[in-house]
Formats: structure tokens, C-alpha cells, sequence
């Protein structure tokens, strides 16, 4: 057990490297259950592991995991700012035509050296254990062979069992909500989780502006947008969103809190249409890995006050199987990248005036109902090479920036500003229609966490900067104005509920999760809301208490 131990906590900090190499500022901010609990797991695989196998392979076997754990980590760490989870390998199969572009930003002079270490350290290990393999007395064979190894083969399904079961809540890192995780996995606690939430009452003192429903309701998901202009320590030879601004001025908007950054794009998307945190789910990525049935949305819900909701997004259809995804979400038409004719690319991706063409496309369109339409823009997305931008564009420059972030971020501030200059053109001529619009824009996450701005500047000394983009609500009745920062699934909750009545889920939300600290942290009503998301997901199996789940929705 004592040799378990040890080799738990080696594991875990080979695993954890990335994390203080790369992210060390963040560090501060784990608290110590986190690392406990972390080492304990790793330590009952391993005792599990050592009645299957030597000691030299073992070593061997959680080396090869350790070093495949390690890259990965520091990859998923340079470029989203979080932990590697099995569904990446998937993505960057998928994606692979996207991942190929990022490799470059790989082949940095500290990753090369930590490689090479990694290397030679797991190397050295292995000989060490190698050594110490072939010193053992026979007596110690014997023992191992004819005493222990009984015991330890019923000892290690049990603990790998509990290991297995562990690891799928180790996203969350407090005993309480570790606790919690393991209770959601009984379906006996859930029917008692829903009768709490359809108990919820709309909270009068939250005021929403009730609209009538012959809107056209334009909802735009801009990549990789938010306002670079806040941030003081900047000085940018131009305005890069002052229309952006000057719409958001004229409407209800602040900043918005989204659930990733520098990419998993689609969960931002989710939480938006669904008003449902991915924190609290056991999928890491709903839209790849759970969303096989209908599931609640915003596009179901337009459609039920006789909308018609449209979807569109200028990147491949099959990209995060919005293909498939779609339909379940109520959207009745999805428009993706072969839908578009001779379009313009701004470094190498698809413009921003493009797919809002194809927007006022569709608005021109006959139609007898008013439309509900999702625009998901792909622009801004990274890498931001300063030879894709330079040849096409007036680059803008920044002072203030660290060296190795200049180039890049100043390709991205320009593609900023080229996007801002569209939005203006579109909004210019969503004011000459006859018809009210209501127009949603907001960020889905900033900037890939490769750049060293987010540890030299003091913009970023909150770590929740790094998850904080911008919005606005604008209609053409101008009938709505104000200010309010607000969570991504507060700001969907809130768009419904100015065309209809709060259901219980609504109520819930705009309660619960109307603010950062009950976003980013863990709110006391928590372990309900974990239900009822992991069953609308499919988590417990599609039984009765999905269908409790559902009509929960609908009250």
C-alpha cells in the first residue's frame, strides 16, 4: 500500500506538470481537496494495476499513460485553459483539418525543452524501477506470487470499479459536490430533485420587458468576440468595436459569462440555447456526446408561439454533428458553409459580412411567421497568422502587448474591427425593415489561453476575465435599454421570457444563476440542477424520470 502511495503521488505530478510549467499563476486558485482527492484515485488505480501486473510493467504501462496524459494536458492547457478529456481525441480527428493549423504555436522553444525532459525523465524512471525489479530477493517473488497476489486480484476490481466511478466526477473538486456527483447516480434521488425545482417560482422582482411575438428574433454568436477596448493596459491605434458599442448603448448590454475559452465552441452554444450550464453535466461536450433525443431549446420554444426557427453557420455542417443536433433542437433549417456562394475569407475563414447577408437572405424571404434565427459566425477563429491579415487588411496596431503575443493579437484586434464594420452594415439594414426586430449579439469565448497577456495583464488578474465576453439586446421599437452584466444561461432564459411565461426551469435560473459568483462557483441549489440537466441529457437512461424532466419544462 505504502509503494501505492508513492507511486500516486509521482503519477500525479508528472500528470500535473503542464499545469505549473504553463499555468502556474492559476495554481493559486485550486484548492487542496482537489489534489487530494486526485492523488487518492490515483493511488487505488495503481494498487488495482499492481495485482494484474510486475512491477516493471506496471511502471511501464502508467508511463506510457502519464506521457500521453502529459501532452495532452499541455496542449488542451496552451490553447483552452483546461484538463484533457477523452472526447478531444475525437475532436481532433474531426477537426484535424483546423488542429493542423495550431501546430506551429506548438513548436515553442519551452515546449521543445519540456518534451525532451519529459523524456528523458520517464526514461530514467523506468530504469530505476528496472533496476530495483532485478535486486528483489526470491522470497519477495513468493510472497507476491503465493500470499498477496489473491487477495490483491479481488482487492483491484474493487478499487478500479471505484476509480472508474470516481474519475467521471472528478470535474468538480470540492468533497461536497464529489459527494453530490456520486448521489446523482442513483435514480432514486432524482424524482425528489425534480419536485424542488417545479416548486420554483418566477421572482417578480426580476423585471423582463414582455414583447409580442411578430418579432423577427436574430440571435448572432460571434467568434472569439469581445471588447478588447476595456482593457487599459491597451493602446490600440483604433476603435475596434465602436459599433459594437454604439448598438449596445442603444439596447440592454454588459459583459457575459461563458462557459470555455479559446474554443468548444459549441458549449457556449448550448448553454445559450438550452439555458443549461455543461459545469454541471456528466458529458463533457453535450453536442457530441449525449444529444440523441429533443431535447428542450430556445427554437423549440419559438416555435411553439408559431415561429420558424432557422439555424445557420458558416463553417461545415458535420462539424460538432450540428447536422444532427439541430433537428432535436427544433430548428426546422439549417444553413451551413455549402449553402454559400463565392464567399470572402478573412484569415482563412469564412467573413462575417457573409453570413450576415445570408441572414438578411432569409429575412427577405416571404414568410407568414416571424422568424427565430441562430447565427453562429466563424470569422475571428484562431490562429491568427500576421501573414493572413497583412496582405489584405490595415493591421492595427497595440501597445502594451508582451513581444510574443504582438503579431497575433494585433491580426486578431483587425479581424475584430472588420467585423465590426459589418455588424454596422448589417444593422444599418435591419433598420430599414418594415417588420420589428429584436437583435441578440454576444462573444462565445475569448482568444486561445496560448498568449501571455492573460499572466501580464492585470485585466486578467480574475481569473474569470478569461471566461468574460459581451453582448447586446437591441430592438427597432427601442423599446429596450439598460446595463447588466449577466451568466450565458441567464441571457437565454431572459430572451424567452420576454416572449413567454417562465416555466419552472426559467424561474429557476433567473433566480439561481442570474449572477458570476452563482455561475463560476457552486450555488447552493446546485445538486437539483444536476439532475435535472444529466436526465434531459439521457445520463439515467430515457424512463419516466426523463419524461418528469421534460414536462418540468413545459410548467
Amino acid at each position: 500500500i505504502l509503494i501505492s502511495i508513492i507511486y500516486g503521488v509521482l503519477f500525479f505530478v508528472l500528470i500535473e506538470t503542464p499545469i505549473w510549467i504553463f499555468q502556474n499563476h492559476i495554481f493559486k486558485s485550486q484548492n487542496m481537496s482537489q489534489a487530494f482527492i486526485s492523488i487518492a484515485f490515483f493511488c487505488f488505480l495503481i494498487h488495482g494495476i499492481r495485482a494484474f501486473f510486475s512491477e516493471k510493467d506496471m511502471v511501464l504501462v502508467l508511463l506510457l499513460i502519464s506521457c500521453f496524459m502529459i501532452v495532452s494536458n499541455t496542449i488542451t492547457f496552451i490553447f483552452h485553459f483546461r484538463m484533457f478529456v477523452p472526447y478531444d481525441i475525437v475532436m481532433a480527428y474531426k477537426g484535424r483539418d483546423v488542429a493542423a493549423m495550431f501546430l506551429p504555436s506548438l513548436m515553442s522553444f519551452e515546449v521543445i525543452i519540456f518534451l525532451i525532459t519529459l523524456v528523458l525523465g520517464a526514461f530514467g524512471i523506468y530504469k530505476l524501477v528496472e533496476a530495483r525489479e532485478n535486486q528483489k530477493k526470491e522470497y519477495l517473488y513468493i510472497i507476491q506470487k503465493y500470499e498477496a497476489k489473491e487477495k490483491n486480484w479481488r482487492l483491484g476490481i474493487v478499487l478500479t470499479f471505484l476509480v472508474i466511478l470516481g474519475f467521471s466526477n472528478i470535474q468538480y473538486f470540492t468533497p461536497h459536490l464529489i459527494t453530490t456527483n456520486m448521489l446523482t447516480f442513483f435514480p432514486r434521488y432524482v424524482k425528489s430533485d425534480f419536485n424542488y425545482i417545479s416548486k420554483s417560482n418566477y421572482n417578480k422582482d426580476i423585471f423582463i420587458e414582455r414583447l409580442d411575438s411578430d418579432y423577427d428574433v436574430i440571435v448572432i454568436q460571434s467568434e472569439t468576440f469581445f471588447d478588447i477596448s476595456k482593457i487599459d493596459e491597451l493602446t490600440l491605434s483604433d476603435d475596434v468595436t465602436k459599433y459594437f458599442r454604439k448598438y449596445q448603448s442603444k439596447g440592454l448590454g454588459g459583459e457575459v459569462y461563458v462557459p470555455v475559452i479559446g474554443g468548444s465552441t459549441v458549449n457556449t452554444e448550448f448553454e445559450f440555447l438550452t439555458g443549461l450550464q455543461t459545469k454541471y453535466s456528466n458529458y463533457y461536450m453535450p453536442y457530441q456526446n449525449s444529444i440523441t433525443e429533443k431535447m428542450p431549446s430556445l427554437a423549440w420554444d419559438f416555435r411553439e408561439i408559431g415561429y420558424k426557427s432557422i439555424a445557420i453557420h458558416n463553417y461545415k455542417k458535420e462539424f460538432y454533428r450540428r447536422d444532427e443536433v439541430y433537428p432535436l433542437l427544433g430548428f426546422e433549417k439549417f444553413i451551413s458553409m455549402e449553402d454559400f456562394e463565392e464567399p470572402e475569407f478573412i484569415g482563412g475563414w469564412m467573413s462575417d459580412r457573409d453570413i450576415f447577408k445570408k441572414i438578411l437572405s432569409e429575412l427577405d424571404k416571404k414568410s407568414n411567421k416571424p422568424r427565430f434565427i441562430f447565427a453562429v459566425t466563424v470569422q475571428n477563429h484562431g490562429p491568427f497568422f500576421y501573414e493572413d491579415y497583412k496582405d489584405l487588411l490595415d493591421i492595427v496596431n497595440i501597445k502594451g502587448l508582451p513581444q510574443r503575443d504582438k503579431e497575433q493579437v494585433e491580426s486578431f484586434a483587425t479581424g475584430l474591427k472588420y467585423s465590426d464594420i459589418a455588424l454596422k452594415e448589417f444593422m444599418e439594414e435591419i433598420k430599414k425593415r418594415d417588420r420589428k426586430t429584436l437583435v441578440v449579439f454576444y462573444g462565445d469565448h475569448l482568444p486561445s489561453a496560448e498568449y501571455k497577456m492573460y499572466s501580464s495583464l492585470d485585466y486578467f488578474n480574475k481569473a474569470e476575465k478569461m471566461y468574460t465576453s459581451d453582448y447586446f439586446i437591441w430592438s427597432s421599437e427601442k423599446n429596450i435599454k439598460g446595463e447588466e452584466d449577466m451568466p450565458i444561461v441567464y441571457l437565454s432564459r431572459y430572451l424567452k421570457t420576454m416572449f413567454k411565461e417562465p416555466t419552472k426551469v426559467d424561474s429557476f435560473v433567473l433566480n439561481n444563476v442570474s449572477t458570476k459568483a452563482e455561475y463560476f462557483g457552486v450555488f447552493e441549489k446546485a445538486p437539483p440542477y444536476k439532475s435535472l440537466i444529466n436526465t434531459v441529457l439521457g445520463f439515467y437512461g430515457f424512463n419516466e424520470d426523463y419524461e418528469s424532466a421534460l414536462s418540468i419544462f413545459q410548467r
